[in-house]
């Protein structure tokens, strides 16, 4: 091979290494918002189950009233 050639195909594979990095930065980006839409996912069905949670007892104690009465 003469340089001119494998000038090149330097070229060409520094274009694909270029182009590999700015696919994994955006893979990254979408990984991370990913992440943080799941840790809210996970926040909001943590204060799910407290609110039902708090419902049950709610429910359970007017339940024992009705068959109370």
């Amino acid at each position: 091979m003469d340089v001119p050639e494998l000038n090149k195909k330097f070229k060409a594979v520094k274009k694909m290494g270029e182009e590999m990095q700015a696919i994994i930065g955006d893979l990254s980006k979408v990984f991370e918002k990913e992440s943080r839409e799941e840790e809210k996912r996970k926040r909001k069905s943590s204060r799910s189950e407290e609110s039902s949670d708090f419902d049950s007892s709610s429910d359970s104690s007017g339940a024992t009233s009705l068959t109370g009465t």
